[in-house]
């Protein structure tokens, strides 16, 4: 600061504030403890450094000094230049001033001081903010900051888009993401999923609020923007109990570079929370990445669409893929976004995308590959250790922040009867991803596999909180009611699960209230059964009218015969819901231990339960 201020509006190269902080003998990350210095003095001064008023950065070169030295701003009690423009969130204008009491800085009853204290003042701050940058470049090659706050956990905030255009949101999301994705990698610190924090797009709450909300340490926040072939990305690391700001950077780079840029960003931030790499991580996040900016568009938007919850937006995501593939046929991250997208598009009721999404998460490197293809071994093929084996090797590349890997986990678990292992599995999803609707309709599930029947209707409300439009939660929350013999609860539970145009659909909940109403429980079993023999493609995964969903209404029926033979012919048309379903429906309970129901379970290559 001192450096800048003397030279009168002239430009200070580089090289010659990185000779007069550290000299020519000692190794630092100059490039990071510059930046790192003049964010911390824009930080101090409430300086913009796209609209700058004080320190003007000269790209490639330098910094100037612009404002007129005789006429400083003044420096109130609170160390705030008067009139400065502080960060936007009300929670950082209210934050803890960086320069101590200690600093030559007026007492409480002073607002004004004379230029002689500002200038005292200011030289002050600039030699409590170089030191603590020194340290900061110094510690980097021993990743240790002593002093700083222990940080365990960290949620990267969805990073504003600052282009004016709402049409590259998908590229800001897909800057988030890469970001979470490389941070995950450090196997020490524990990173929020990315559903979670998605909410938090325009936050209206402080940032304790928010670490409280996700259960973290520390926040990531900061904005992206993309113009001319070149991102600019800026960052900013929140201790989340304090709101005290720990770290800020801001880089530039090509394009080409943007992935390389994410990687050595996520290196910074471990080593500023003091986190443990190994070498391994280490690697992984020094690695070039060049990518072609087309190419890799198509990625973050095919991203953008796997998040959404509907059929359209995942062929969306695959149309996508497909082009990355066309691209660069190699590509494993784009085989796997297909598999994904396929079988997002099995799960919400589409099955015949099923073979495709098996067929391509064949890569060998990602564990979002293995994750699917352990789930996919499970729920298209019934191969139960060929799924175990897939999910081990997920778990082996991502050791534990991938959290669709533990939902996977925990869901398998739960239909193949290992209640209590599902159960602390799906709690490891939720600690990763606590405000996702996907991983709560999941935990609901998990639940209710394992009896824990007030758990289940518990998480699926939560998750319809989260999202009052999820299919899934509906459906499973009106199975939950119908178990508990509150057909009026359940009706509605289908009725929102249907698509507000699916007149078939609402014909069948209307004829279910009719029949209700004439002949009670017995008459909306009957009728439930009506509707499931008239439904179409008997055997289809997700619909009422498969097999194995027609058992289960016999038995509420209280016809044992005709459930297991409807259970044989699940079999034999290869219901997915059979595999799904049979080992763990409390309808299935008093046939279970039938010999023809153990020779289905052994053939599902899984143990029999009681």
């Amino acid at each position: 600061m001192q450096l800048l201020a003397e030279s009168n509006g002239r430009l200070v190269s580089r090289e010659k504030i990185e000779q007069r902080l550290w000299g020519k003998d000692v190794f630092v990350d100059a490039e990071h403890g510059i930046n790192t210095a003049i964010g911390k003095i824009r930080q101090a001064l409430g300086d913009d450094p796209d609209a700058p008023r004080f320190v003007q950065t000269v790209q490639r070169k330098g910094y100037r000094f612009i404002a007129d030295v005789s006429s400083f701003p003044t420096v109130l009690a609170n160390g705030s230049p008067e009139g400065a423009r502080g960060p936007a969130r009300e929670s950082q204008r209210n934050a803890v001033s960086p320069i101590p009491p200690s600093a030559a800085i007026p007492g409480p009853g002073e607002k004004r001081t004379s230029r002689r204290r500002t200038v005292l003042a200011v030289a002050a701050a600039a030699a409590l903010l170089a030191w603590p940058t020194y340290k900061l470049a110094l510690s980097r090659t021993a990743h240790s900051t002593p002093g700083a706050p222990v940080i365990r956990s960290i949620a990267v905030l969805p990073l504003a888009n600052l282009s004016g255009d709402s049409a590259d949101e998908y590229f800001a999301d897909g800057m988030t993401d890469e970001l979470i994705t490389n941070l995950a990698k450090v196997s020490s610190l524990r990173v929020i999923s990315r559903t979670s924090v998605m909410r938090y797009r325009d936050p209206h709450k402080s940032a304790p609020e928010i670490a409280r909300e996700l259960g973290v340490d520390a926040l990531i926040e900061g904005t992206v923007l993309r113009t001319d072939g070149k991102v600019r990305i800026t960052a900013q690391l929140i201790n989340g109990a304090t709101d005290r700001h720990l770290w800020a950077e801001e880089y530039r780079r090509d394009a080409r570079d943007v992935l390389t840029l994410q990687n050595e960003i996520a290196r910074i931030i471990a080593g500023s929370v003091n986190a443990r790499l190994t070498a391994q991580e280490q690697s992984a996040l020094s690695l070039q990445r060049p990518v072609d900016p087309d190419v890799e568009d198509l990625c973050w938007k095919g991203v953008y669409f796997l998040s959404k919850t509907t059929i359209p937006d995942f062929k969306h995501a695959e149309t996508y893929f497909d082009q990355m593939v066309q691209a660069e046929p190699s590509s494993a991250r784009a085989w796997t976004g297909i598999a994904m997208a396929n079988h997002y598009r099995g799960m919400f009721g589409d099955p015949s995308a099923l073979p495709r999404a098996k067929a391509v998460a064949q890569d060998d490197s990602l564990a979002e590959a293995h994750a699917e293809l352990a789930m996919l071994s499970f729920v298209y093929d019934w191969n139960i250790p060929k799924a175990e084996e897939e999910f081990q090797r997920a778990f082996a590349l991502a050791p534990r922040n991938y959290s669709r890997t533990h939902v996977y986990y925990a869901l398998m678990l739960a239909h193949i009867g290992r209640a209590d292992e599902a159960l602390a599995e799906i709690e490891r999803a939720r600690h990763l991803d606590p405000l996702s609707p996907f991983t709560a309709v999941a935990a609901g599930n998990v639940y209710y596999c394992a009896r824990q029947y007030d758990d289940s209707i518990r998480v699926l409300k939560f998750a319809l909180e989260l999202d009052p439009a999820h299919a899934w939660a509906h459906h499973r929350l009106g199975m939950s009611w119908e178990f508990h013999g509150d057909y009026q609860k359940a009706r509605e539970e289908f009725r929102l699960a249907s698509e507000p145009d699916d007149a078939a659909a609402l014909r069948g909940i209307h004829r279910l209230k009719q029949a209700y109403e004439s002949g009670g429980k017995s008459g909306y079993w009957h009728e439930s059964l009506a509707i499931a023999l008239e439904g179409p493609k008997r055997g289809a995964s997700g619909r009422r009218g498969g097999s194995t969903e027609i058992a289960r209404i016999y038995m509420h029926l209280g016809d044992r015969e005709r459930a297991i033979a409807e259970l044989e012919k699940a079999y034999a048309v290869r219901d997915l819901d059979l595999n799904w379903w049979i080992r763990v429906h409390p309808e299935f309970d008093s046939i279970r231990s039938d010999p023809r129901v153990v020779k289905l379970l052994q053939d599902l290559n899984g143990p029999a339960t009681s």
